[in-house]
């Protein structure tokens, strides 16, 4: 809840307001990085589950079917089609999921959390907000903060967007601590942390039961008719623990965890 102080002008609400609108932009355009990002990830994890189940039903057929005309069309077409989906999986994997893409997410989110951090240390007036000049320096540090990311495509924002929750007012300490320290911990880093921990989990039951699958297989299957589908478990299992590793759940729940604590002692501390 913002208080009344006499150091505040319309020079600092103006400030803010370009602060915070950039903070907005920032944010939503981590979100879109992000979205984006994980749903190509699954895409990626369903073209290689189809493909590997359109391989091994292929050379089942092919080595295991009868003789009907049937089987000796659509062999061939599941061959290829197992083949389509690969390539594409691999493609996508290559041109769309790099290294580069999930940079631009983790710089964007940066700079978003960042910014957000300089508004409410220039509502609360700690250094370097407490003197005159105050709105001057908060407008360079947006500059400064936003320079490395130049190269990051940005979210177009129109004003609702950018002013949407625009805090209004200088902050008292009560009231940051309780519009930032527990908003955070209570809004964002324990939600998410649960949010990803059940991600997790469920990929780590989808891994074992897959797991567990291929060896019941490779048991039963003494007369070699299994061979195929262990291998097609074997690419699954491999594939959804691909999916859950490049997600960074298990980093993203020590990280939300740790922070979401020393939040927690902070808070502890101050009160």
């Amino acid at each position: 809840m913002p208080e009344s102080n006499e150091r505040w002008s319309p020079a600092h609400d103006a400030a803010l307001e370009h602060a915070w609108g950039e903070y907005r932009v920032w944010a939503a355009t981590a979100r879109r990085q992000k979205a984006d990002l994980f749903a190509w990830r699954l895409r990626v994890l369903l073209l290689t589950v189809i493909g590997a189940v359109l391989g091994t039903l292929s050379y089942q057929l092919e080595h295991q079917g009868d003789d009907d005309r049937f089987w000796d069309v659509s062999v061939p077409t599941l061959g290829i089609l197992a083949g389509i989906t690969v390539g594409l999986a691999t493609y996508f994997s290559r041109e769309i999921i790099s290294p580069g893409r999930e940079r631009h997410w983790v710089r964007a989110r940066s700079v978003a959390e960042a910014l957000k951090s300089e508004t409410f240390r220039f509502r609360t007036g700690i250094p370097p907000f407490h003197e005159p000049g105050a709105p001057e320096t908060l407008l360079k540090r947006v500059d400064a903060i936003e320079e490395p990311a130049r190269d990051v495509q940005r979210v177009a924002l129109e004003g609702t967007g950018r002013r949407e929750r625009l805090p209004a007012g200088p902050l008292s300490m009560d009231a940051y601590i309780a519009e930032r320290v527990d908003d955070q911990i209570e809004r964002f880093y324990i939600p998410r942390a649960r949010q990803h921990e059940t991600m997790l989990r469920r990929g780590r039951s989808i891994t074992l039961f897959l797991g567990g699958a291929a060896v019941v297989l490779g048991v039963v299957g003494v007369t070699g008719w299994t061979t195929g589908w262990v291998a097609a478990l074997g690419t699954l299992v491999a594939a959804v623990g691909a999916y859950l590793h490049g997600g960074r759940y298990q980093y993203l729940i020590v990280s939300y965890q740790t922070t979401a604590a020393q939040l927690q002692t902070l808070n502890a501390r101050w009160g």
